[in-house]
């Protein structure tokens, strides 16, 4: 490894954990819990963040971009790249009008639409940055859609997604701070993350170990990792709907309040109830096993019926996750039960769907029956769920 990527190794190490250190000082000595604001006037929240962009330009520096690496990549004629970056740039464009625009009527002291009026001169830097990063999707669209190549010296330009993605992260956060918007908008600022979290080091490992030699080679890995959801996709869709129909026709409410009064009057509450709850669920999830699909369809009716009874949605939640557990070992249709039938083969070559289940029956029911037995006394001795979560209302 060449000395400089060394080095640029060894002062990212140093700048995350003096970064983190110091957020955790801030953290434990100047944050007020009770505002969810800290108490240095952002004193240690600058020096952190400038001390993590300082190394990370040094790294930059020290890795700097190959000259030759756009003439290792195959820059072929792909019209579905092409079309890509072009549809990437026409959003990019509305996305700079708009913020340009709202810039424009604050300043002559008009409504805006977009921002709100705090936050619009701080966007500024950002539309700029937006419509520097749509100009740098055209030159990428126009180059896919006629395979004439990248010229060289434009390998830089790469890295003018990532700084906007940096960027999009920081003006949201900046936008989204207040406490009481904070946990509303997590995916929003968490989706950026993740992307750059995941998306990059990928990027860059993929074309460091030769798998990633082209556009066409990022787009089937991606087809890959999206086949593996497309089940999860359909199955949420119809989940969607199931519940936008309960929603609409407040069947839910009335199968629920129903449901209720027909259980107080015959008595059958308590613990009973929820073991019932449980195995109807351990039973269910045999043929339903994909958990957010299945708890669409069964939290509409069971949580608004046991809160009627008195029993808290998180002792619903508790009873679901015991019985959905318990039986995913035996559950034909699991995402990974083809992974486990395969494991399984590595050591009983005949060994089928059927070994699979007949072999993990007994440890599902054992599961079962553990759990259930263990509910039962944390039920009896009436102790809570988590800080804050009782277990009745």
């Amino acid at each position: 490894m060449n000395k400089k990527v060394k080095l640029a190794f060894v002062l990212a190490g140093i700048g995350i954990f003096a970064a983190a250190a110091l957020r955790c000082v801030q953290m434990l000595c100047f944050f007020d819990y009770d505002t969810g604001f800290v108490t240095d006037s952002g004193l240690l929240t600058y020096i952190y963040c400038g001390a993590a962009i300082g190394v990370s330009l040094l790294c930059m520096l020290l890795c700097r971009v190959d000259k030759k690496l756009c003439a290792r990549i195959e820059t072929k004629r792909n019209v579905a790249a092409g079309a890509s970056a072009l549809l990437v740039c026409v959003f990019l464009f509305l996305c700079a009008a708009a913020l340009l625009r709202d810039f424009y009527l604050y300043r002559n002291n008009q409504p805006t639409y977009f921002v709100q009026a705090s936050h619009v001169t701080t966007h500024l830097p950002f539309a700029v940055l937006t419509l520097l990063f749509a100009i740098v999707s055209l030159i990428f669209a126009i180059i896919w859609l006629t395979g004439e190549g990248f010229p060289s010296g434009t390998g830089g330009l790469w890295a003018i997604g990532s700084v906007w993605g940096i960027s999009y992260m920081i003006v949201t956060f900046m936008t989204y701070s207040a406490v009481a918007t904070t946990e509303e908008n997590i995916f929003t600022v968490g989706g950026g993350a993740m992307m750059l979290l995941f998306l990059l080091p990928g990027l860059a490992y993929g074309i460091g170990a030769g798998v990633i030699k082209n556009d066409k080679d990022v787009v089937e890995l991606m087809n890959k990792t999206i086949s593996g959801l497309s089940s999860f996709m359909v199955l949420i869709f119809f989940a969607a709907q199931f519940t936008a129909c309960f929603n609409y026709s407040n069947l839910g409410t009335i199968i629920s309040v129903a449901g209720a009064d027909f259980l107080k009057s015959v008595g059958f509450t308590g613990l009973p109830l929820i073991a019932c709850f449980i195995v109807l669920t351990a039973f269910i999830n045999i043929f339903i096993a994909v958990d957010s699909a299945k708890w669409a369809i069964m939290a509409p009716i069971f949580v608004p019926m046991f809160m009627r009874l008195g029993y808290s949605p998180e002792l619903t939640q508790v009873a679901y996750r015991i019985g959905d557990s318990s039986t995913n070992i035996i559950a034909p249709l699991m995402p990974f039960f083809v992974l486990t039938v395969a494991f399984f083969q590595k050591y009983d070559k005949k060994a089928g769907i059927g070994s699979v289940i007949s072999t993990m029956l007994p440890y599902s029911l054992a599961f079962l029956i553990g759990w259930i037995i263990m509910f039962c006394v944390w039920y009896v001795l009436g102790l809570p769920l988590g800080p804050g979560s009782p277990m009745f209302y």
